[in-house]
């Protein structure tokens, strides 16, 4: 089964944000979905289709909760497209779960720095492959934590890894840095 999931921590985003990012996923995958959002939110306000997942413990500060992402303990099976809220989908999202192995991290490279950095705000993975990230990050959390955030993390992680694949540029766009 493919799955997508979503972070809603906080008051950043009000909730209409995972709703909305749900009924583009519906749009934009052709067959049955998994749709998560993890969270720290207690009241359910989420649309019908959206399964929402507590974060676990321990619960982090503001980004680095997404390191939960990667954590066994979701025990959600089989590719994962995971977006950020303000990720706006325009297309089809099939590639994202048919053009490559379940083994490959999919990653997009950071459009202000392309060549050095993974920008996290889409990725697609597999817990059976990939919960290493969570378990490292946890082990080494001291060296982990003053980075800048989630982001470097997996960059320092995962930019030379094996089992990285950076996605074709032309399947995300920012509007913050049009040029690339």
């Amino acid at each position: 089964m493919n799955n997508v999931i979503c972070v809603h921590w906080g008051t950043k985003y009000p909730i209409k944000f995972v709703n909305i990012l749900y009924s583009m996923c519906k749009r934009n995958i052709s067959g049955k979905f998994n749709f998560y959002c993890l969270t720290d939110e207690t009241n359910n306000a989420f649309a019908e289709h959206v399964k929402p997942i507590r974060i676990p413990d321990p619960q982090f500060d503001g980004w680095w909760n997404k390191m939960h992402l990667y954590d066994k303990r979701l025990e959600i099976e089989g590719n994962i497209l995971y977006m950020d809220l303000d990720v706006v989908v325009v297309n089809n999202l099939d590639d994202f779960f048919t053009q490559y192995r379940d083994e490959d991290f999919l990653c997009i490279r950071d459009f202000g720095q392309p060549t050095t950095t993974i920008n996290s705000s889409v990725l697609r993975y597999n817990l059976k492959h990939h919960s290493f990230i969570y378990d490292d990050y946890m082990k080494n959390k001291s060296l982990y934590d003053p980075m800048h955030g989630d982001q470097n993390v997996i960059t320092d992680m995962m930019l030379r890894h094996e089992k990285t694949q950076i996605l074709p540029d032309d399947w995300t766009y920012s509007f913050k840095w049009p040029e690339r």
